[in-house]
């Protein structure tokens, strides 16, 4: 986009350039006409295990300068690490197993409690039951519980997406045998797990995941039966109590979508969801409102287009209009980050895709927001290590000094955390 900026003295002087879309910095306030300088993205790691991993790796929010990260190991087992954040430094505590028995091969899933405990939640190997562990986390000291079992059916069950629904309160998604799709709300007491009973999907060949909406309202993605090619649908659970209502069904995500779909919610009743589309499997999300239990979507629109490597998407909402999303790339097996800004329905790529570590991405990633809205925290595994990422976004703030170098000049005025429009000089 071109734009015509002005100087902050009297008269003005125009100027070609681009219009960029940029975070401000926590804690400061951007006015309209103001010069502003970059903030350098930064991108720093940590590893925190070298004892091998499966496909599971979850990474949880405890505060701003905290992450638990729970993994699997070659051995069969779950361990957890706290990550501690300060500045652009990250500091690995130590790893702790928190299960008694080896897991399945299938999704992690952990949520946080309170600022003391997180849920995590897996599957034991044969039978391939559900089970809950909580997980106790004093500063960086990780204390796990007793495993309690939550699902057992019979059948090979596989967690698809876990969600808050309230205080102490969380909604599953679980699959099992060929596809079965079904919820259950999970309640935390006293260190008792329970699990309600399960509704099942009629329509349902496997769950994609669950994103809450508001206190016991979530749309529920999951993978729609008889239908070819394959689609990704979505239908708004209702909670009463352990009782869950299901309503209509409505496509997401066109055919053809790869069913690795991960979303977050923008505000009241809106959600951005991001799924790999097509042959060459690229990047693409849409908006989707709900209004009351009525699921209405945007245009479909591509975000990046390098090749989706298959593994997990994670998406992080920043600050008043913009998304982060973390993918791999199948070119070299690379974990990468992109931004994208929201206006209404319409989805706007920023173009600022970057390889976040050179090594081999070879597992899962989560990605959650950090450090009061300016970084994004990524937990993930590697070739042979499980490790955690730092990245540092698009930030301005104004000039401090005679000193600082000038990016441009706000075109909007913004506060904390707002994203706005800077114009930079073509010259």
């Amino acid at each position: 986009m071109i734009g015509v900026i002005y100087n902050q003295g009297a008269g003005g002087v125009s100027i070609n350039g681009i219009i960029k879309r940029y975070l401000v910095n926590n804690g400061s306030n951007v006015n309209a006409g103001d010069f502003v300088k970059f903030l350098s993205n930064t991108i720093g790691t940590s590893t925190a295990s070298t004892a091998g991993y499966r496909a599971v790796v979850k990474a949880v929010k405890i505060d701003e300068s905290r992450v638990f990260v729970v993994s699997g190991t070659a051995s069969g087992f779950l361990q957890g690490c706290v990550y501690t954040i300060s500045g652009n430094t990250i500091t690995a505590g130590s790893v702790v197993r928190i299960n008694q028995d080896n897991i399945s091969s299938v999704k992690v899933e952990a949520k946080k409690i309170n600022d003391n405990e997180v849920l995590v939640l897996f599957v034991k190997n044969s039978p391939y039951t559900i089970y809950g562990n909580i997980v106790n986390i004093n500063n960086t000291t990780i204390t796990p519980s007793t495993d309690i079992e939550l699902i057992n059916n019979g059948n090979s069950n596989s967690i698809d997406g876990l969600d808050t629904i309230g205080t102490n309160r969380f909604l599953l998604l679980y699959s099992y045998g060929f596809g079965d799709t079904n919820l259950s709300v999970l309640e935390v007491n006293n260190g008792a797990i329970t699990a309600g009973t399960s509704q099942n999907i009629a329509n349902g060949n496997g769950g994609v995941n669950v994103i809450t909406i508001e206190e016991n309202k979530a749309l529920v993605l999951f993978i729609r039966r008889s239908i070819s090619p394959t689609s990704i649908y979505g239908t708004v659970a209702e909670i009463n109590g352990t009782s869950i209502t299901l309503n209509s069904e409505v496509n997401i995500c066109t055919p053809n979508a790869v069913m690795l779909c991960n979303g977050v919610l923008l505000d009241a009743n809106k959600i951005f969801v991001a799924f790999a589309y097509g042959s060459s499997t690229q990047l693409y999300g849409r908006i989707v409102n709900i209004n009351g239990t009525t699921i209405t979507t945007g245009a479909q629109t591509q975000i990046s287009n390098i090749t989706y490597s298959g593994k997990n998407t994670s998406v992080v909402k920043i600050g008043s209009d913009m998304v982060y999303i973390s993918h791999g790339d199948s070119g070299n097996d690379r974990l990468q980050g992109i931004t994208a800004t929201i206006n209404g329905n319409t989805i706007t790529s920023n173009n600022d895709n970057t390889t976040l570590d050179s090594a081999t991405y070879s597992s899962t990633a989560t990605a959650v927001e950090i450090g009061g809205g300016n970084m994004v925290f990524t937990g993930y595994a590697g070739s042979s290590a499980v490790s955690g990422i730092l990245y540092f976004l698009n930030v301005v703030d104004t000039l401090s000094s005679n000193s600082d170098t000038i990016l441009g000049v706000a075109d909007e005025s913004g506060n904390s955390l707002q994203n706005i429009n800077v114009y930079i000089p073509n010259i």
